[in-house]
Protein backbone atom coordinates (compact mmCIF):
# COMPACT_ATOMS: atom_id res chain seq x y z
CA UNK A 1 0.00 0.00 0.00
CA UNK A 2 3.00 2.17 0.22
CA UNK A 3 4.57 4.41 -2.57
CA UNK A 4 8.29 5.78 -2.58
CA UNK A 5 9.08 7.93 -4.42
CA UNK A 6 12.37 8.18 -6.73
CA UNK A 7 15.30 10.48 -4.92
CA UNK A 8 15.33 14.20 -6.53
CA UNK A 9 18.18 15.60 -7.25
CA UNK A 10 19.84 18.37 -5.60
CA UNK A 11 19.42 20.19 -9.38
CA UNK A 12 15.60 19.69 -9.00
CA UNK A 13 14.90 20.43 -5.77
CA UNK A 14 17.03 24.21 -6.15
CA UNK A 15 14.63 24.70 -9.51
CA UNK A 16 12.06 24.81 -7.52
CA UNK A 17 10.57 27.39 -6.50
CA UNK A 18 8.87 26.41 -3.30
CA UNK A 19 11.57 24.51 -2.46
CA UNK A 20 14.19 27.83 -3.08
CA UNK A 21 11.86 29.45 -0.55
CA UNK A 22 12.24 26.83 2.27
CA UNK A 23 15.91 26.69 1.24
CA UNK A 24 16.15 30.44 1.84
CA UNK A 25 14.85 29.88 5.51
CA UNK A 26 17.62 28.09 6.60
CA UNK A 27 21.11 29.76 8.02
CA UNK A 28 23.23 30.70 5.12
CA UNK A 29 26.04 28.44 5.35
CA UNK A 30 23.77 25.28 5.15
CA UNK A 31 21.95 26.87 2.04
CA UNK A 32 25.56 27.59 0.46
CA UNK A 33 26.39 23.94 1.22
CA UNK A 34 23.41 23.25 -0.49
CA UNK A 35 24.04 24.86 -3.28
CA UNK A 36 27.47 23.60 -3.88
CA UNK A 37 25.42 19.70 -4.28
CA UNK A 38 23.11 21.16 -7.48
CA UNK A 39 25.07 19.49 -9.95
CA UNK A 40 24.43 16.25 -8.70
CA UNK A 41 22.67 13.70 -11.43
CA UNK A 42 21.46 11.18 -8.97
CA UNK A 43 20.61 11.38 -4.77
CA UNK A 44 23.11 9.61 -2.91
CA UNK A 45 23.82 8.54 0.94
CA UNK A 46 25.63 11.96 0.62
CA UNK A 47 22.30 13.72 -0.32
CA UNK A 48 20.59 12.11 2.38
CA UNK A 49 22.66 13.04 4.90
CA UNK A 50 22.74 16.29 3.61
CA UNK A 51 18.81 16.48 3.42
CA UNK A 52 18.98 15.48 6.59
CA UNK A 53 21.30 18.41 8.08
CA UNK A 54 19.31 20.04 6.52
CA UNK A 55 15.78 19.08 8.13
CA UNK A 56 18.18 19.52 11.56
CA UNK A 57 18.28 23.12 10.91
CA UNK A 58 15.08 23.73 10.02
CA UNK A 59 12.96 25.26 12.32
CA UNK A 60 9.26 25.11 13.58
CA UNK A 61 8.06 27.06 10.99
CA UNK A 62 9.25 25.35 8.07
CA UNK A 63 8.52 21.76 9.31
CA UNK A 64 4.69 23.26 9.51
CA UNK A 65 5.35 24.98 6.10
CA UNK A 66 5.85 20.90 4.54
CA UNK A 67 2.87 19.13 6.67
CA UNK A 68 0.91 21.77 5.27
CA UNK A 69 1.85 21.79 2.09
CA UNK A 70 0.64 18.32 1.77
CA UNK A 71 -2.44 18.48 3.64
CA UNK A 72 -3.55 21.27 0.95
CA UNK A 73 -2.55 18.95 -1.95
CA UNK A 74 -4.22 16.38 -0.55
CA UNK A 75 -7.99 18.30 -0.65
CA UNK A 76 -7.77 19.97 -3.63
CA UNK A 77 -6.63 16.64 -5.44
CA UNK A 78 -10.12 15.48 -3.66
CA UNK A 79 -9.01 13.63 -0.54
CA UNK A 80 -11.90 13.17 2.39
CA UNK A 81 -9.74 12.96 5.27
CA UNK A 82 -6.15 12.74 5.06
CA UNK A 83 -2.96 12.95 7.63
CA UNK A 84 0.64 14.01 7.04
CA UNK A 85 3.32 13.10 9.35
CA UNK A 86 7.22 13.93 9.39
CA UNK A 87 9.71 11.86 11.48
CA UNK A 88 13.40 12.63 11.96
CA UNK A 89 14.66 9.17 14.13
CA UNK A 90 18.07 9.81 15.65
CA UNK A 91 20.04 6.52 16.97
CA UNK A 92 23.21 6.34 19.25
CA UNK A 93 24.85 3.07 20.06
CA UNK A 94 27.86 2.23 21.97
CA UNK A 95 29.13 -0.91 22.96
CA UNK A 96 32.44 -1.04 25.49
CA UNK A 97 35.56 -1.29 23.61
CA UNK A 98 34.28 -1.88 20.29
CA UNK A 99 32.40 0.82 18.10
CA UNK A 100 30.21 3.69 18.62
CA UNK A 101 27.60 4.35 15.90
CA UNK A 102 24.99 7.62 15.18
CA UNK A 103 22.29 6.77 12.86
CA UNK A 104 19.59 9.32 11.26
CA UNK A 105 16.46 8.96 9.06
CA UNK A 106 14.22 11.11 7.84
CA UNK A 107 10.75 10.42 6.69
CA UNK A 108 7.49 11.92 5.41
CA UNK A 109 4.34 9.77 4.59
CA UNK A 110 1.07 10.93 3.15
CA UNK A 111 -2.09 8.86 4.13
CA UNK A 112 -5.34 10.20 2.16
CA UNK A 113 -9.16 8.40 2.07
CA UNK A 114 -11.22 8.73 -0.89
CA UNK A 115 -14.61 6.75 -1.16
CA UNK A 116 -13.66 4.44 1.31
CA UNK A 117 -10.75 3.38 0.60
CA UNK A 118 -7.18 4.56 2.00
CA UNK A 119 -3.92 5.19 -0.32
CA UNK A 120 -0.29 6.11 1.45
CA UNK A 121 2.80 7.45 -0.33
CA UNK A 122 6.38 8.58 1.52
CA UNK A 123 9.22 9.51 1.16
CA UNK A 124 12.83 10.70 2.66
CA UNK A 125 12.86 14.37 1.81
CA UNK A 126 11.76 16.82 3.22
CA UNK A 127 11.10 19.15 0.54
CA UNK A 128 7.89 21.35 0.21
CA UNK A 129 7.28 19.92 -3.79
CA UNK A 130 8.05 16.19 -2.47
CA UNK A 131 5.13 16.77 0.12
CA UNK A 132 2.59 18.29 -2.54
CA UNK A 133 3.54 15.26 -4.98
CA UNK A 134 3.46 12.90 -2.18
CA UNK A 135 -0.20 14.16 -1.09
CA UNK A 136 -1.44 13.44 -4.91
CA UNK A 137 0.24 10.49 -5.43
CA UNK A 138 -1.49 9.26 -2.28
CA UNK A 139 -5.17 10.53 -3.47
CA UNK A 140 -4.65 8.70 -6.78
CA UNK A 141 -3.62 5.58 -4.94
CA UNK A 142 -6.76 5.72 -2.87
CA UNK A 143 -9.13 6.65 -5.81
CA UNK A 144 -7.13 3.68 -7.54
CA UNK A 145 -8.13 1.61 -4.83
CA UNK A 146 -11.58 2.62 -4.44
CA UNK A 147 -12.03 1.71 -8.21
CA UNK A 148 -11.24 -1.63 -7.81
CA UNK A 149 -13.74 -2.79 -5.19
CA UNK A 150 -11.07 -1.64 -2.36
CA UNK A 151 -13.76 0.56 -0.72
CA UNK A 152 -15.59 0.43 2.39
CA UNK A 153 -17.28 2.52 4.89
CA UNK A 154 -14.85 4.24 6.84
CA UNK A 155 -16.20 6.07 10.13
CA UNK A 156 -13.52 7.82 11.85
CA UNK A 157 -15.53 9.51 14.13
CA UNK A 158 -15.00 12.68 16.20
CA UNK A 159 -12.63 13.72 18.65
CA UNK A 160 -10.96 16.54 19.87
CA UNK A 161 -8.87 18.52 17.48
CA UNK A 162 -5.07 17.82 18.51
CA UNK A 163 -2.66 20.89 18.90
CA UNK A 164 0.42 21.82 20.97
CA UNK A 165 3.83 20.39 21.59
CA UNK A 166 4.60 17.14 24.29
CA UNK A 167 7.89 15.53 25.03
CA UNK A 168 8.36 12.58 26.82
CA UNK A 169 9.67 13.52 30.51
CA UNK A 170 13.53 13.27 31.02
CA UNK A 171 16.02 15.01 32.83
CA UNK A 172 19.25 14.73 30.75
CA UNK A 173 18.77 14.18 26.57
CA UNK A 174 21.65 11.63 25.96
CA UNK A 175 22.45 12.73 22.90
CA UNK A 176 23.67 15.75 24.50
CA UNK A 177 26.72 13.52 26.15
CA UNK A 178 29.63 12.93 24.49
CA UNK A 179 30.91 10.30 23.42
CA UNK A 180 33.54 10.46 25.63
CA UNK A 181 31.68 11.02 28.74
CA UNK A 182 29.68 7.50 27.99
CA UNK A 183 33.37 6.13 27.47
CA UNK A 184 34.09 7.12 30.63
CA UNK A 185 30.94 6.10 32.03
CA UNK A 186 31.29 2.70 30.44
CA UNK A 187 34.75 2.03 31.48
CA UNK A 188 33.86 2.68 35.06
CA UNK A 189 33.07 -0.48 35.94
CA UNK A 190 36.06 -2.20 35.30
CA UNK A 191 37.70 -1.35 38.00
CA UNK A 192 35.22 -2.01 40.72
CA UNK A 193 34.89 -5.94 39.97
CA UNK A 194 37.60 -8.41 41.44
CA UNK A 195 39.80 -10.17 39.72
CA UNK A 196 39.61 -13.42 41.20
CA UNK A 197 37.42 -14.90 43.85
CA UNK A 198 37.54 -18.17 45.47
CA UNK A 199 39.78 -19.31 43.21
CA UNK A 200 37.29 -18.14 39.93
CA UNK A 201 38.56 -14.77 37.71
CA UNK A 202 35.97 -12.54 37.31
CA UNK A 203 35.42 -10.68 34.48
CA UNK A 204 32.82 -6.99 34.28
CA UNK A 205 31.74 -5.27 31.34
CA UNK A 206 29.04 -2.91 29.99
CA UNK A 207 28.44 -4.38 26.97
CA UNK A 208 25.57 -1.75 25.22
CA UNK A 209 23.91 1.39 25.48
CA UNK A 210 21.60 2.47 22.94
CA UNK A 211 19.96 5.89 23.15
CA UNK A 212 17.09 7.13 20.36
CA UNK A 213 15.12 10.42 19.84
CA UNK A 214 12.28 10.64 17.72
CA UNK A 215 10.84 13.99 16.48
CA UNK A 216 7.35 13.81 15.05
CA UNK A 217 5.32 16.19 13.39
CA UNK A 218 1.59 15.27 12.34
CA UNK A 219 -0.87 17.45 10.51
CA UNK A 220 -4.39 16.62 9.17
CA UNK A 221 -7.47 17.70 7.37
CA UNK A 222 -9.61 17.93 10.54
CA UNK A 223 -7.38 21.04 11.24
CA UNK A 224 -5.22 18.92 13.66
CA UNK A 225 -1.19 19.81 13.81
CA UNK A 226 1.45 18.59 16.92
CA UNK A 227 4.56 18.13 17.34
CA UNK A 228 6.05 15.05 19.44
CA UNK A 229 9.91 14.32 20.56
CA UNK A 230 10.19 10.64 21.84
CA UNK A 231 13.32 9.72 24.10
CA UNK A 232 14.03 5.79 24.72
CA UNK A 233 17.23 4.25 26.49
CA UNK A 234 18.69 1.45 27.65
CA UNK A 235 21.35 -0.52 28.59
CA UNK A 236 23.30 -3.42 30.13
CA UNK A 237 26.06 -4.35 32.43
CA UNK A 238 27.73 -8.01 32.76
CA UNK A 239 29.61 -9.73 35.08
CA UNK A 240 31.31 -13.41 33.92
CA UNK A 241 32.94 -15.97 36.25
CA UNK A 242 34.94 -18.62 35.01
CA UNK A 243 35.91 -21.99 37.31
CA UNK A 244 39.26 -22.46 37.45
CA UNK A 245 39.64 -23.63 41.35
CA UNK A 246 40.84 -27.47 40.99
CA UNK A 247 38.33 -28.47 43.34
CA UNK A 248 35.94 -28.13 40.29
CA UNK A 249 35.25 -29.22 36.56
CA UNK A 250 35.51 -26.21 34.84
CA UNK A 251 32.90 -23.92 33.37
CA UNK A 252 31.57 -20.50 33.61
CA UNK A 253 28.56 -18.46 34.73
CA UNK A 254 27.37 -14.79 33.95
CA UNK A 255 24.94 -12.61 35.73
CA UNK A 256 23.73 -9.24 34.28
CA UNK A 257 21.70 -6.17 34.91
CA UNK A 258 19.82 -4.99 32.50
CA UNK A 259 19.18 -1.28 32.17
CA UNK A 260 16.01 -2.13 30.50
CA UNK A 261 14.93 0.22 27.47
CA UNK A 262 12.83 2.54 28.63
CA UNK A 263 10.93 6.08 27.70
CA UNK A 264 13.97 8.18 29.52
CA UNK A 265 16.65 10.39 29.37
CA UNK A 266 20.22 9.66 30.32
CA UNK A 267 19.21 9.52 33.75
CA UNK A 268 17.82 5.96 33.04
CA UNK A 269 21.65 4.72 33.23
CA UNK A 270 22.38 6.98 36.27
CA UNK A 271 19.32 6.18 38.33
CA UNK A 272 20.13 2.34 38.01
CA UNK A 273 23.08 2.35 40.75
CA UNK A 274 25.04 0.07 39.24
CA UNK A 275 28.12 0.00 41.50
CA UNK A 276 25.52 -0.72 44.41
CA UNK A 277 24.70 -4.20 42.44
CA UNK A 278 27.90 -5.61 41.68
CA UNK A 279 28.72 -7.65 45.06
CA UNK A 280 25.13 -9.05 44.56
CA UNK A 281 25.85 -9.87 40.57
CA UNK A 282 29.20 -11.48 41.49
CA UNK A 283 27.34 -13.40 44.13
CA UNK A 284 24.83 -14.56 41.75
CA UNK A 285 26.94 -15.90 39.07
CA UNK A 286 29.12 -17.40 41.60
CA UNK A 287 25.96 -19.44 43.41
CA UNK A 288 25.08 -20.20 39.31
CA UNK A 289 28.33 -21.44 39.16
CA UNK A 290 28.43 -23.78 41.29
CA UNK A 291 24.82 -25.06 41.72
CA UNK A 292 24.06 -28.68 41.01
CA UNK A 293 22.90 -29.37 37.30
CA UNK A 294 19.78 -31.35 36.63
CA UNK A 295 17.99 -32.59 33.10
CA UNK A 296 14.52 -31.77 33.17
CA UNK A 297 11.97 -34.47 34.27
CA UNK A 298 8.97 -34.28 31.98
CA UNK A 299 5.52 -33.95 34.09
CA UNK A 300 3.40 -31.44 35.16
CA UNK A 301 4.41 -28.91 38.06
CA UNK A 302 3.71 -25.80 39.71
CA UNK A 303 5.67 -22.48 38.08
CA UNK A 304 6.98 -19.98 39.57
CA UNK A 305 8.06 -16.98 37.12
CA UNK A 306 9.32 -14.17 37.50
CA UNK A 307 8.02 -10.57 36.51
CA UNK A 308 10.19 -10.92 33.79
CA UNK A 309 8.65 -14.16 32.37
CA UNK A 310 5.25 -12.87 32.83
CA UNK A 311 5.35 -9.91 31.34
CA UNK A 312 6.79 -12.28 28.05
CA UNK A 313 3.61 -13.96 28.65
CA UNK A 314 1.27 -11.26 28.90
CA UNK A 315 2.36 -9.92 25.86
CA UNK A 316 2.51 -12.98 23.85
CA UNK A 317 -0.79 -14.38 24.86
CA UNK A 318 -3.23 -10.92 25.79
CA UNK A 319 -1.41 -8.13 24.77
CA UNK A 320 -0.35 -8.14 21.04
CA UNK A 321 -3.84 -10.89 20.34
CA UNK A 322 -5.63 -8.77 21.30
CA UNK A 323 -5.04 -6.18 18.58
CA UNK A 324 -8.08 -5.45 17.03
CA UNK A 325 -6.84 -5.91 13.08
CA UNK A 326 -4.77 -8.95 13.65
CA UNK A 327 -8.26 -10.45 15.65
CA UNK A 328 -10.46 -9.81 12.34
CA UNK A 329 -7.60 -11.65 9.75
CA UNK A 330 -5.48 -8.46 8.54
CA UNK A 331 -2.00 -9.78 9.82
CA UNK A 332 -2.92 -12.95 8.19
CA UNK A 333 -0.29 -13.20 5.62
CA UNK A 334 2.46 -10.94 7.75
CA UNK A 335 2.53 -10.68 11.57
CA UNK A 336 -0.46 -13.73 11.94
CA UNK A 337 -3.55 -13.68 13.34
CA UNK A 338 -4.76 -14.27 16.61
CA UNK A 339 -6.42 -17.07 18.65
CA UNK A 340 -9.15 -14.00 20.37
CA UNK A 341 -10.73 -13.81 16.57
CA UNK A 342 -12.02 -13.63 14.06
CA UNK A 343 -15.26 -12.37 15.66
CA UNK A 344 -14.20 -10.75 18.47
CA UNK A 345 -17.47 -9.49 19.11
CA UNK A 346 -18.25 -13.28 20.07
CA UNK A 347 -15.31 -13.36 21.99
CA UNK A 348 -15.63 -9.97 24.34
CA UNK A 349 -17.23 -11.08 27.37
CA UNK A 350 -15.58 -14.10 27.75
CA UNK A 351 -13.55 -15.90 30.52
CA UNK A 352 -9.57 -16.02 29.59
CA UNK A 353 -8.17 -17.16 33.01
CA UNK A 354 -8.42 -16.71 36.54
CA UNK A 355 -10.08 -13.45 38.95
CA UNK A 356 -6.57 -12.84 39.60
CA UNK A 357 -6.39 -11.92 36.30
CA UNK A 358 -6.59 -7.92 35.23
CA UNK A 359 -4.40 -6.59 32.45
CA UNK A 360 -4.97 -2.74 30.97
CA UNK A 361 -3.61 -0.84 28.05
CA UNK A 362 -2.24 2.50 28.62
CA UNK A 363 -0.01 5.05 26.31
CA UNK A 364 -0.14 7.20 29.33
CA UNK A 365 2.43 4.97 31.11
CA UNK A 366 5.43 6.72 32.87
CA UNK A 367 8.76 5.59 31.13
CA UNK A 368 6.46 3.59 28.76
CA UNK A 369 8.24 2.69 25.03
CA UNK A 370 4.68 3.53 23.70
CA UNK A 371 3.82 6.32 25.58
CA UNK A 372 2.77 9.11 23.54
CA UNK A 373 0.62 12.25 24.39
CA UNK A 374 -1.64 12.07 21.22
CA UNK A 375 -1.36 8.83 18.55
CA UNK A 376 -0.55 9.03 14.95
CA UNK A 377 -4.27 9.69 14.18
CA UNK A 378 -4.48 12.84 16.78
CA UNK A 379 -6.44 10.66 19.44
CA UNK A 380 -4.87 11.02 22.97
CA UNK A 381 -4.86 8.11 24.67
CA UNK A 382 -6.82 6.57 27.20
CA UNK A 383 -6.13 3.98 29.91
CA UNK A 384 -8.41 0.77 29.33
CA UNK A 385 -8.97 -2.61 30.29
CA UNK A 386 -8.28 -5.24 28.22
CA UNK A 387 -9.02 -8.37 30.49
CA UNK A 388 -10.67 -7.71 34.04
CA UNK A 389 -10.34 -10.55 36.61
CA UNK A 390 -10.01 -12.90 33.93
CA UNK A 391 -12.90 -11.57 31.72
CA UNK A 392 -12.01 -10.05 28.36
CA UNK A 393 -12.98 -6.40 27.49
CA UNK A 394 -11.51 -5.11 25.19
CA UNK A 395 -9.21 -4.84 22.09
CA UNK A 396 -6.73 -2.33 20.95
CA UNK A 397 -8.65 0.06 18.27
CA UNK A 398 -7.61 3.51 15.48
CA UNK A 399 -10.21 5.62 15.23
CA UNK A 400 -11.51 3.42 12.12
CA UNK A 401 -11.98 0.13 14.52
CA UNK A 402 -13.35 2.08 17.48
CA UNK A 403 -16.83 1.32 15.16
CA UNK A 404 -15.99 -1.95 14.71
CA UNK A 405 -17.09 -2.76 18.04
CA UNK A 406 -19.65 -0.47 18.15
CA UNK A 407 -22.38 -2.89 19.81
CA UNK A 408 -20.35 -4.57 22.29
CA UNK A 409 -19.57 -0.44 23.45
CA UNK A 410 -23.49 0.40 23.43
CA UNK A 411 -24.28 -2.72 25.02
CA UNK A 412 -22.19 -1.62 27.98
CA UNK A 413 -23.16 1.97 27.96
CA UNK A 414 -19.65 2.96 26.53
CA UNK A 415 -18.36 5.82 24.40
CA UNK A 416 -17.46 4.24 21.00
CA UNK A 417 -13.93 5.72 20.60
CA UNK A 418 -10.20 4.78 19.57
CA UNK A 419 -7.78 3.71 22.19
CA UNK A 420 -5.26 5.78 20.48
CA UNK A 421 -3.24 2.67 19.28
CA UNK A 422 -2.69 4.19 16.15
CA UNK A 423 1.39 4.06 15.17
CA UNK A 424 3.67 3.26 12.96
CA UNK A 425 7.47 2.79 13.18
CA UNK A 426 8.23 6.02 11.37
CA UNK A 427 6.26 8.46 8.85
CA UNK A 428 7.71 5.97 5.67
CA UNK A 429 5.53 3.58 6.85
CA UNK A 430 1.36 3.30 7.00
CA UNK A 431 -0.21 3.91 10.22
CA UNK A 432 -1.75 0.74 11.67
CA UNK A 433 -3.27 -0.02 15.34
CA UNK A 434 -0.22 -1.05 17.50
CA UNK A 435 -0.16 -2.89 21.35
CA UNK A 436 0.16 0.00 23.29
CA UNK A 437 1.81 -0.36 27.00
CA UNK A 438 0.29 -2.93 28.55
CA UNK A 439 -0.14 -3.29 32.52
CA UNK A 440 -0.72 -6.26 35.11
CA UNK A 441 -2.14 -5.59 37.89
CA UNK A 442 -0.66 -6.44 41.32
CA UNK A 443 -2.20 -8.49 44.06
CA UNK A 444 -3.55 -6.98 46.86
CA UNK A 445 -1.01 -9.59 49.08
CA UNK A 446 2.12 -7.80 49.21
CA UNK A 447 4.26 -11.00 47.69
CA UNK A 448 7.69 -10.43 45.62
CA UNK A 449 9.24 -13.68 43.84
CA UNK A 450 11.43 -15.42 46.61
CA UNK A 451 8.15 -15.11 48.95
CA UNK A 452 5.70 -16.75 46.16
CA UNK A 453 8.90 -19.29 46.10
CA UNK A 454 8.96 -20.01 49.96
CA UNK A 455 5.02 -20.68 49.37
CA UNK A 456 5.51 -23.96 46.76
CA UNK A 457 6.87 -27.26 48.27
CA UNK A 458 7.83 -28.96 44.85
CA UNK A 459 7.71 -26.98 41.31
CA UNK A 460 10.27 -25.05 39.24
CA UNK A 461 11.44 -21.43 39.24
CA UNK A 462 11.81 -20.02 35.95
CA UNK A 463 13.78 -16.55 35.93
CA UNK A 464 13.76 -14.00 32.54
CA UNK A 465 11.89 -16.78 30.50
CA UNK A 466 11.15 -16.17 27.09
CA UNK A 467 7.86 -16.70 25.15
CA UNK A 468 6.73 -17.01 21.91
CA UNK A 469 2.90 -17.25 20.12
CA UNK A 470 1.98 -17.77 16.54
CA UNK A 471 -2.10 -15.83 18.09
CA UNK A 472 -3.29 -19.38 17.38
CA UNK A 473 -3.20 -20.94 20.95
CA UNK A 474 -0.37 -22.53 20.43
CA UNK A 475 2.36 -21.14 22.68
CA UNK A 476 5.65 -22.01 23.80
CA UNK A 477 7.93 -20.77 26.41
CA UNK A 478 11.67 -21.46 27.00
CA UNK A 479 15.00 -19.55 27.55
CA UNK A 480 15.84 -17.78 31.14
CA UNK A 481 16.69 -20.02 33.61
CA UNK A 482 15.06 -22.86 35.36
CA UNK A 483 15.55 -23.98 39.08
CA UNK A 484 14.10 -26.53 41.20
CA UNK A 485 12.14 -25.98 44.20
CA UNK A 486 11.77 -28.23 47.25
CA UNK A 487 10.45 -27.32 50.41
CA UNK A 488 9.85 -23.84 49.33
CA UNK A 489 13.47 -23.31 48.05
CA UNK A 490 15.64 -23.04 45.43
CA UNK A 491 17.53 -26.16 44.35
CA UNK A 492 18.92 -27.38 41.29
CA UNK A 493 19.28 -25.80 37.86
CA UNK A 494 17.24 -27.40 35.77
CA UNK A 495 18.98 -28.30 32.11
CA UNK A 496 16.13 -28.31 28.58
CA UNK A 497 12.87 -27.37 30.16
CA UNK A 498 10.31 -26.35 27.98
CA UNK A 499 6.57 -25.01 28.45
CA UNK A 500 4.39 -26.02 25.97
CA UNK A 501 0.70 -24.76 26.99
CA UNK A 502 -2.70 -23.26 25.22
CA UNK A 503 -3.15 -19.79 25.42
CA UNK A 504 -7.07 -20.34 26.44
CA UNK A 505 -5.89 -22.44 29.07
CA UNK A 506 -2.79 -21.00 30.92
CA UNK A 507 -4.12 -17.86 32.52
CA UNK A 508 -7.11 -20.39 34.15
CA UNK A 509 -3.83 -21.76 35.97
CA UNK A 510 -2.94 -18.49 37.45
CA UNK A 511 -3.09 -19.06 41.57
CA UNK A 512 -0.83 -16.55 43.07
CA UNK A 513 0.53 -13.28 42.19
CA UNK A 514 3.04 -10.43 43.66
CA UNK A 515 2.12 -7.48 44.85
CA UNK A 516 2.78 -3.86 44.23
CA UNK A 517 6.62 -3.93 45.12
CA UNK A 518 7.39 -6.60 42.72
CA UNK A 519 6.21 -4.72 39.92
CA UNK A 520 9.03 -4.65 36.97
CA UNK A 521 8.43 -2.39 33.61
CA UNK A 522 10.09 -4.67 30.48
CA UNK A 523 10.69 -3.53 27.50
CA UNK A 524 8.92 -5.51 24.30
CA UNK A 525 8.15 -5.27 20.47
CA UNK A 526 6.53 -6.78 17.82
CA UNK A 527 6.79 -6.89 14.04
CA UNK A 528 4.11 -6.35 11.79
CA UNK A 529 2.28 -5.16 8.36
CA UNK A 530 3.67 -5.49 4.68
CA UNK A 531 6.15 -3.82 4.64
CA UNK A 532 7.05 -4.80 7.92
CA UNK A 533 7.17 -2.34 10.84
CA UNK A 534 9.30 -3.31 14.50
CA UNK A 535 6.57 -1.51 16.93
CA UNK A 536 8.30 -1.15 20.45
CA UNK A 537 6.01 -0.77 23.54
CA UNK A 538 6.36 -1.74 27.33
CA UNK A 539 4.57 -4.22 29.67
CA UNK A 540 4.46 -3.83 33.47
CA UNK A 541 4.11 -7.30 35.59
CA UNK A 542 4.23 -9.08 38.69
CA UNK A 543 5.35 -12.35 39.59
CA UNK A 544 3.01 -15.33 39.77
CA UNK A 545 2.77 -19.30 40.51
CA UNK A 546 0.96 -21.30 37.41
CA UNK A 547 0.01 -24.33 38.80
CA UNK A 548 -0.05 -27.98 36.95
CA UNK A 549 1.86 -26.59 33.95
CA UNK A 550 3.31 -29.25 31.19
CA UNK A 551 7.15 -29.55 31.23
CA UNK A 552 8.92 -31.00 28.04
CA UNK A 553 12.62 -31.76 27.31
CA UNK A 554 12.94 -29.08 24.89
CA UNK A 555 16.32 -30.81 23.50
CA UNK A 556 14.21 -34.08 22.45
CA UNK A 557 14.07 -34.25 18.96
CA UNK A 558 11.61 -36.04 17.07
Amino acid sequence: MSNHRRPWTRREFLRTSSSAALLAALPAHVAKHAEQLAGARVATDVDLANSARLAQCADAADVRALAMAAIDAAKSAGATYADVRLTRIVAHSYFTGRFYSDDEELGIGVRALVNGAWGFSASPYWEVDEAVQLARDAVAQATSNARHGMRKVVELGTYPVASGSWSTPIRIDPLQIPIEEKEDFAMSFLGLVPTHLRGRDVRASMIQMEFTREERAVASTDGAYFTQTLHASEGNFRVDVDDTSPNHNGGSAAFGRGITRAGAGWERLLDAKLREQIPGLIEEADELLVARRKPVEIGRYDMVCDAATMAYLIDSTLGRATELDRALGYEANAGGTSYLGPDPLSQLGETLGSNLLSVTGDRAQPMGLATVKWDDEGVEPERFPIVSKGVLQDYSTTREQAAWLAPWYQKQGRAVRSHGCASASSALAITQSATPNIAMAPGTDDLDFAELVASVKTGLAVIGGGATADFQSRTGMGGGLTREIVNGKMGAVVEGAGFPFDSTQIWKALRAVGGARSSELRPAKEVKGEPEQVLGHSVSAVPGILKDIPVVDARRKA
